[in-house]
């Protein structure tokens, strides 16, 4: 797929242009590491540098100098070159997509807790009528501890997964019509999806503050998408 690119040099914005005279103006000198470039699928304006597609290995032996004329005055990354191409989520499509994963989680955490109700049935019929013994109570803490992690890690696994997957999205997100994606508009990888999951305690632990921020941020970012770098936007955009 062909992008018309976009990119700024002193303070003025230049494009669109194919990628092949992003390449030129590269080795030509015209555009720096540090330059911001943008394209149709970013999130917001990136240094050129971040971009391989746009920064070919080639050029980085030729571009060492910035261009005659000082440094550029400072661009704010948020920029829009031209009609947005990402549409964000809003605050209340995300809280129905947490609503239906809500359910969907609630769902297997049921399953989990019936085997674990049958595990612990098997154990104390095993016992007889005495009680359990030490071992068998030391099992049943085990089995106990056990329950508790497996209930911990469910949620965070589930969306974990999910979200770096080739959906890129939940359950809840995809009935939405909804997608993760980085700040390059692109799939997130395992790791980011992992940290954006954890982060995701921290706004839940401050009383919901962090996900109701998505009403009020410009991009519709929660605090788990700040902290991760994440956006959440319309599939097809």
């Amino acid at each position: 797929m062909t992008h018309d690119w976009y990119w700024v040099i002193d303070g003025a914005q230049q494009g669109p242009a194919p990628l092949e005279d992003v390449h030129a103006a590269v080795r030509a000198g015209h555009i720096t590491r540090e330059t911001l470039v943008w394209r149709e699928g970013f999130a917001e304006w990136v240094a050129i540098g971040e971009v391989t597609e746009a920064w070919p290995e080639e050029a980085v032996a030729v571009v060492e100098t910035p261009p005659v004329g000082g440094a550029a005055p400072p661009i704010r990354r948020t920029m829009n070159p031209a009609p947005p191409s990402l549409h964000y989520v809003g605050f209340w499509l995300r809280f129905v997509a947490v609503i239906i994963d809500g359910i969907v989680i609630s769902v297997v955490l049921g399953i989990v807790m019936v085997i674990w109700m049958m595990v612990i049935m098997l154990v104390a019929s095993a016992s007889g009528s005495h009680g359990p013994s030490a071992a068998g109570g030391a099992l049943l803490l085990l089995l106990s501890l056990l329950l508790y992690l497996v209930l911990f890690l469910i949620p965070i696994l589930y969306k974990a997964f999910m979200e770096s997957s080739s959906l890129q999205a939940t359950v809840g997100k995809l009935a939405i019509g909804a997608k993760v994606v980085d700040r390059h508009g692109e799939r997130i990888s395992r790791a980011r999806s992992f940290g954006r999951s954890f982060a995701r305690l921290i706004s839940s632990m401050i009383f919901y503050v962090g996900f109701i921020m998505a009403g009020f941020d410009e991009r519709k970012r929660t605090l788990h998408d700040m902290i991760a770098e994440t956006f959440v936007v319309r599939r097809g955009s």
